[in-house]
């Protein structure tokens, strides 16, 4: 009670609370489950959790606010949910009844089956309400489900912030009041920070106020993105947000900055709480944990700091070897004992708040230290040091973190080619072994690799990189193991249509390479239509140009065949039929007959899946592309199969690529002659296609 506090609109105050006052009490990313087999660090995040809950019932909350991240894994274990459910039914169940009422329409706030919010339930007696979103650890995925709605569905959470589709978003408030007091409480759970940041620059993203006396509702918008500008595009810019909002809670960063800060382009306060269990060895983590307390009344508010006073104690340093007097780096046992006389310091500051490890509030520390070791220094095995301290350090087996000096320029150098890339893979990859569990280090580590390493490199020519970007991120994050195998299936069919559909006529497979070359710019293309003009404008000149070339490519004089006769016309005109045929009732049996007849069409997403329209539908399309969430209905096993030569064939998972339309390029005639001239069968398409097509698969 002790800790400073902020007030706005001039109110507030330190006074006593009256009883129109609504009290919220706010926390963001607790991730349980972090480390929940590891024998010291185990039960930290459910402790840290039990003392928020203990927290908000000492303080008389109206009800407990989440920002997201409430757990670390996507699919939590079995074990992890039982002591979620156990913490929730311990501190939130009870005869007390509360004080605020529900007055917004909770089958639009929680489209469930129940459509209500869980203390209103007569069937449950909750007395500490629960109202969450999710964050980008425990977000819906597969099966459109998140670990929140396994607590919804068994009453003891309240989850909103769920949108259908991240490309036109309408966001409804949870409306509360007592007494005179009235709160809008806008969610939205964590979107990739580039999509939501394109659908904020289209202005897509809607707020809905209340129709009656808007301007008498206290507005809260709760969210989980980046507010650290990793990128030009990966995070979400104070700006966007609307300027009639009062508070903002902002989740997914795990540095707290519990006092609220006003923002610099909008008249509202934001509030950056932070994660209540250090997940990451960084100094951001190592920052006080605190939750907070939000008291509301009328259009005044406080904002009241709360310390965590279960949480491990952590402590970061840094040391410089070649800083450090009459130590030589061919001494191994003097740089070993600077560097435990260092960490003894570390770990003596760690445990000063208590008076012994008799204490019931002692728990081992977490250290890291940074080592600089430039200047001839030799590593050291971290696990080798970090035995001496096994019973005193709860990462003992990580606690030194070794570095280098970068020289100025390096990556100047790298930029122009004249350098080994081996330089920005030791600095990502350090930035993601420091940022070890740290879910915006990783993410932002994992899916620079591709960037780094392969697009600047122009090693992804014929994938598109933002999604294979997807694929990675999917496969890391989400779990998903079949990510970049579904991904490379799905491209091959997309290339073989494109092909099929497009292509000049060729006898070559040399002939195919600049198609291949200017689909996949078109596909990089259509991934980022926010990107600047001068760019898509380089980029449709170079599909220009090699469309052009395949174009002059399939121009050239074929060599003349000797004419056949009416008898051997005869006979390639039954089983070219014939073949016509065959290939009508596959395509057809692929087209109508590869899904149930009555399977619902997947919902794209509007950025890859425009193309499919009606006819995509109508064969009742089962293949999953790129995020999407919806469940495969009876998905059959697909092989790359050489094409037909005559009518394409029509793939579900591909047929959503539509070709560039580019003005001035010239179109190619129909050869009459070609079309009458007989085909070999070893030198068709279709056999060369199909060859080409089992190599890239291999690959």
């Amino acid at each position: 009670d002790d800790q400073p506090s902020a007030s706005g609109d001039g109110g507030g105050g330190d006074g006593p609370i009256e009883e129109d006052t609504i009290k919220i009490m706010v926390a963001t990313d607790n991730h349980l489950g972090f480390m929940e087999k590891d024998p010291v660090r185990g039960s930290d995040s459910f402790t840290a959790f039990e003392e928020i809950l203990q927290l908000a019932k000492h303080h008389q909350a109206d009800f407990l606010l989440l920002g997201g991240d409430l757990f670390h894994e996507n699919k939590p274990s079995r074990s992890c949910v039982y002591k979620t459910i156990e913490l929730l039914r311990k501190y939130c169940m009870g005869s007390k009844p509360v004080a605020v009422q529900l007055v917004s329409d909770p089958a639009i706030n929680f489209p469930t089956q129940f459509k209500m919010a869980n203390y209103e339930d007569p069937n449950f007696n909750i007395e500490l309400p629960v109202f969450g979103i999710h964050g980008n650890h425990d977000d819906p995925s597969g099966g459109g489900l998140a670990g929140l709605d396994l607590l919804c569905v068994a009453n003891y959470l309240n989850y909103f912030g769920k949108v259908p589709t991240v490309d036109d978003i309408t966001l409804y408030p949870l409306l509360f009041e007592k007494g005179g007091t009235k709160v809008a409480i806008y969610g939205l759970g964590n979107i990739r920070d580039e999509r939501l940041h394109r659908t904020f620059e289209q202005n897509r993203v809607k707020l809905v106020r209340p129709k009656e006396n808007p301007d008498q509702w206290f507005n809260i918008m709760v969210l989980h993105q980046n507010r650290v500008a990793h990128s030009v595009k990966n995070y979400i810019s104070e700006q966007f947000l609307d300027d009639f909002l009062d508070f903002v809670i902002w989740g997914h960063e795990h540095e707290c900055l519990i006092a609220p800060q006003q923002s610099a382009t909008g008249r509202f306060f934001i509030t950056q709480p932070g994660s209540s269990v250090a997940v990451a060895l960084t100094e951001g983590e190592a920052k006080p944990k605190h939750i907070g307390m939000l008291y509301v009344n009328h259009d005044k508010y406080k904002f009241q700091p709360i310390p965590l006073t279960h949480v491990r104690p952590f402590v970061i340093d840094s040391i410089t070897l070649n800083e450090q007097p009459d130590l030589d780096p061919s001494d191994t046992d003097g740089v070993i004992a600077t560097l435990a006389r260092k960490v003894e310091h570390m770990i003596k500051t760690a445990c000063e708040p208590y008076k012994d490890a008799q204490d019931p509030m002692f728990k081992v520390p977490l250290i890291r230290l940074k080592v600089d070791h430039t200047g001839g220094f030799s590593t050291l095995s971290a696990q080798r040091f970090g035995q001496r301290f096994v019973s005193r350090v709860a990462n003992h087996t990580d606690i030194l973190i070794f570095a280098k000096k970068r020289a100025t320029g390096t990556s100047s150098k790298a930029k122009g080619g004249g350098a080994d890339i081996g330089d920005d893979m030791d600095a990502v990859m350090k930035g993601v072994r420091e940022g070890q569990g740290d879910p915006g280090a990783m993410a932002v580590g994992v899916e620079q690799l591709v960037t780094t390493f392969l697009g600047q490199s122009e090693q992804l020519a014929i994938l598109p990189q933002t999604r294979l970007q997807h694929a990675v991120h999917r496969f890391v994050h989400q779990d998903e193991k079949a990510a970049i195998a579904e991904f490379l299936e799905d491209m091959l069919k997309t290339t073989q249509t494109y092909l099929c559909t497009e292509m000049p006529a060729a006898n070559d497979v040399n002939d195919m390479i600049p198609l291949v070359l200017a689909h996949t710019k078109q596909l990089n293309i259509a991934a980022a239509p926010d990107d600047a003009a001068d760019e898509k404008k380089a980029q449709e000149d170079d599909i220009i140009q090699l469309l052009a070339a395949a174009h002059a490519q399939s121009q050239k004089e074929k060599p003349k065949r000797a004419p056949r006769t009416k008898a051997a016309a005869t006979g390639r005109g039954r089983k070219s039929r014939a073949l016509a045929k065959g290939s009508s009732d596959e395509d057809a049996g692929e087209g109508e007959g590869g899904g149930d007849a009555d399977a619902p069409a997947v919902k794209m997403d509007s950025d890859e899946g425009q193309g499919e329209g009606a006819a995509g539908r109508k064969r009742g399309a089962t293949t999953r592309l790129n995020g999407a969430s919806e469940p495969v209905a009876k998905k059959r096993k697909t092989t790359a199969a050489p094409l037909a030569c005559g009518k394409p064939r029509r793939s579900s998972a591909a047929s959503h690529v539509q070709p560039l339309q580019i003005s001035g390029l010239p179109k190619s005639e129909p050869d009459a002659s070609a079309a009458a001239t007989p085909v070999k069968k070893d030198d068709s398409l279709s056999s060369r296609l199909g060859k080409w097509g089992k190599r890239v698969t291999k690959t």
